[in-house]
């Protein structure tokens, strides 16, 4: 099983370079705008991921956020070419399969499939807001953005205060070593614990961004 290497590993194989980001953000962005089928944008959605896990590894702010812009550019991508592809069409017999069916044969998660039909249809303007964000969401959780502040605030209250949800996930991080747990799942769990990990700490990140902002 190959070992993920450290920042301190990478520079002794590099005689202590930080070695090379694995995308260049522009290159990436540009090829997507040419993705004529969906294998190529999962392959760019796959290389954001890399890039975010070497943002981690060298503490590097600027890949970490690119790597969440090139995210969503290939998820909108993939919804628009999803789109072409298998446009809903009136058969008489009602609709027939649409795009989002295409996207779920392609192996995306349903969150995923909405996320990409959400952001295709997103206006030039406001896909561009999400990128420019301080810290640009994650494609699952860029259609969530627009929530209104009262009914988040009056659920966070309802998740806090039953006692039951907050508190049985702390019991659960606390009472399952992570290591231990993760080593004991099968490669289709970790591969939907991953989906769920990401997007979880994509909104812990920003939960706590805009509670340090907030004013008390």
């Amino acid at each position: 099983m190959n070992r993920v290497l450290t920042a301190s590993d990478a520079r002794k194989i590099t005689r202590g370079r930080t070695p090379l980001v694995p995308v260049e953000y522009e290159t990436a962005v540009n090829a997507l705008a040419e993705c004529i089928n969906l294998d190529e944008a999962k392959h760019w959605a796959d290389k954001a991921d890399a890039l975010a896990a070497w943002a981690k590894i060298y503490r590097n702010d600027e890949a970490g956020i690119k790597s969440r812009q090139l995210k969503l550019h290939a998820y909108r991508r993939m919804g628009e070419i999803a789109k072409e592809l298998r446009p809903v069409k009136n058969t008489g017999r009602g609709s027939s399969p649409g795009p989002r069916s295409l996207l779920r044969e392609q192996g995306l998660s349903e969150d995923q499939v909405i996320a990409a039909a959400h952001l295709s249809k997103l206006p030039k303007d406001e896909f561009t807001k999400l990128i420019d964000a301080p810290k640009p969401p994650s494609p699952t959780l860029a259609r969530r953005a627009s929530s209104s502040f009262s009914n988040s605030t009056e659920n966070w209250k309802a998740f806090v205060m039953s006692g039951q949800s907050a508190s049985a996930f702390r019991g659960f991080c606390r009472n399952h070593p992570a290591r231990a747990l993760a080593q004991g799942l099968s490669p289709d769990e970790k591969k939907k614990a991953l989906e769920y990990i990401r997007e979880i700490s994509d909104w812990i990140d920003e939960f706590e961004r805009h509670l340090t902002k907030a004013k008390s």
